[in-house]
């Protein structure tokens, strides 16, 4: 777009005339003053409501309008098309072109200057000062409505201390001064009740952006308003020298909270504590007295999970998984229900609060499920310290003796001899392949019998399971070249041997000579049944074809037929006139009475 070069010769004649600007741009500085925008944003509705108005002054040519704030002027422009022959508004010749513009070109653009007269008369009117409040008004609306979201955004999870602005049945609404927020029912702890202008404190959970404006969610149940209740109570916390590392919360009932001092010399559960437990319950007084655990945080798991249990409960042993996320704990029988809890409520917050999967195990049910352990590892040849030290390390004991070194094996029990640790492994395996196969059929629905995986391994077997080949009959239906695809440690032959191998079994025998019966039965009734409709047809033909004896009867029985029904009609008919005549005299008394 070529620049007009009579541009100059408005912003001169503005001067002129007198057609002053100062007042347009204060009021717009005023504008974004009052609703927190920015100059540019307000400048840009303003040039949008004259735009229009010029461009429906014009014959709806498209308008260009610049608004100057150093030059404190206003430049308006139509925007006209150059053809060779105009035929509208909106178009001008290429001599007419080149007047406005020298480096004008056909299928190019040049700006004509509005007339100053026009523009000065726009903003002397009452219509220009409409529809730029109208516009005004529409665009800061939703500019402050983004602004709004914007603003919410990113307070989520802050905290906020807030009056009632008023009740519904299902929520309260606080005024939050930028807006307003939203605390539903279900937000809010069990038994509290707000009053009008009461100031309460709440947490945002979420901002949603929707056709009926922005809705700003709160919450006094989440595990981050507990933490925000805590920063507020406890200086060390916000100055970082302590930091909460989990909440788990069960919200008007009990809470439990992980904390780690970055000062060594700084005990962080006695600092959330407090004086006299002072900072507690300051808390605890604010969420309907809801019993509030504080718990020191460690690196290592085992560690922080005895500490989340309580200083009260003893953690005889603890057992775990190589990922450390699965726990056993054994405790007291007397403690057993204690950590628990109501309801598993307890036990449930030790869980989210760690973060793993943890079994509380009672000292009189490990003892009983050691002891079993012991005697099922002493039929393979281990002996009971052996057995003992493998049960209390956690480890699956076949699956650990079947595969075991050496030197993994005499690190449990020293003296073994070489013959006593392959016998172990021997049997172990045994043992180990037998509850894998156990294991297998129940997680697949297997019916793939002992024999099959003796002949090819219980692995391969697995592989066969994967691909759905449960029973025998399947395996023979496969080629030597399709089973290598799934058992590629075997080549082709022994794949062939294979399958040779099922396929002679009886059992496959018999399923195909039962095939061949039921094939042979069903060929036997398909030739019955066509027997049957042959017979049927020869009977329905032999029905229709009639004898002349035959005949004459059935045209008696037709004529004997009729005969019956005219009597009948004629009796109908009697019956009928006898009640008209009837009904004719009871009119000519009802008359003679009237």
């Amino acid at each position: 777009m070529h620049t007009n070069p009579k541009s100059k010769k408005n912003v001169k004649a503005n001067e002129e005339q007198n057609i002053d600007t100062r007042d347009v741009l204060q009021s717009i500085t005023e504008v974004s003053r009052e609703r927190g925008l920015s100059e540019d944003s307000v400048i840009e509705m303003f040039e949008d409501a004259m735009r229009r108005l010029l461009s429906r002054a014009n014959g709806n040519v498209p308008v260009s309008v610049k608004i100057n704030r150093k030059a404190q002027n206003i430049e308006a422009y139509l925007i006209k098309d150059v053809v060779e022959e105009p035929k509208y508004k909106n178009e001008v010749s290429l001599e007419d072109a080149l007047k406005l513009d020298p480096e004008a070109e056909i299928e190019g653009t040049v700006n004509d200057a509005i007339d100053i007269e026009q523009v000065q008369k726009l903003l002397n009117s009452r219509t220009l000062a409409f529809n730029a409040r109208k516009s005004l008004e529409k665009n800061l609306t939703v500019l402050e409505k983004e602004k709004e979201y914007e603003y919410f955004r990113e307070k989520v999870g802050e905290f906020f201390l807030s009056p009632v602005k008023r009740r519904e049945d299902r929520y309260v609404v606080l005024d939050l001064i930028m807006g307003e927020g939203y605390l539903f029912n279900s937000d809010v702890i069990d038994g509290e009740k707000f009053r009008v202008n009461q100031k309460i404190k709440a947490c945002i959970k979420e901002v949603k952006q929707s056709v009926f404006g922005i809705q700003v969610l709160l919450t006094r149940t989440s595990p981050e308003f507990l933490g925000k209740l805590f920063e507020e109570a406890v200086p060390e916390i916000q100055h970082n020298i302590i930091t909460i590392k989990s909440i788990a919360r069960s919200a008007g009932n009990r809470s439990k909270i992980a904390v780690h001092s970055n000062d060594p010399e700084i005990d962080p559960v006695g600092a959330c504590i407090g004086k006299g437990n002072m900072r507690i319950r300051s808390v605890e007084d604010q969420i309907s007295k809801e019993k509030i655990d504080i718990v020191r945080w460690s690196e290592n798991t085992d560690v922080f999970l005895v500490n989340a249990l309580g200083k009260r409960i003893d953690a005889l042993r603890v057992i775990k998984d190589e990922d450390n996320s699965e726990f056993d704990i054994v405790v007291r029988d007397e403690d057993y229900y204690k950590v628990i809890g109501s309801k598993g409520q307890n036990i449930r917050l030790i869980k989210d609060l760690v973060g793993c999967n943890i079994t509380i195990i009672p000292e009189s049910k490990y003892s009983n499920l050691k002891q079993e352990t012991i005697e099922e590892l002493a039929e393979i040849g281990v002996s009971e310290i052996f057995a003992e030290n493998l049960y209390e390390s956690g480890i699956p004991a076949y699956e650990f003796l079947a595969y075991a070194t050496d030197e993994e094996m005499l690190e449990y029990q020293s003296d073994l001899s070489e013959n006593e640790m392959d016998e172990i492994r021997t049997k172990a395996f045994d043992k180990n392949k037998t509850n894998q196969i156990k294991t297998l059929k129940e997680d697949f629905e297997s019916t793939l019998d002992i024999d099959l995986h003796e002949k090819i391994g219980f692995y391969e077997a697995c592989s066969l399971s994967e691909k759905e080949i449960y029973e025998n009959i399947e395996l023979v239906s496969l080629s030597p070249e399709e089973l290598n695809e799934i058992l590629s440690d075997y080549s082709i032959e022994d794949c062939a041997e294979i399958i040779k191998t099922f396929a002679n079994k009886p059992e496959n025998s018999q399923n195909e000579d039962t095939n061949e019966d039921s094939i042979s039965s069903q060929n036997e009734s398909d030739t019955n049944a066509n027997d049957d409709d042959k017979t049927n047809k020869e009977e329905l033909s032999s029905e229709n074809t009639s004898t002349p004896e035959e005949s004459d009867q059935h045209e008696t029985d037709n004529s004997s037929a009729s005969v019956d029904s005219e009597e009948i009609s004629s009796d109908i008919s009697e019956e009928v006139s006898e009640v008209s005549e009837e009904a004719e005299k009871s009119n000519e008394k009802i008359e003679e009475v009237s």
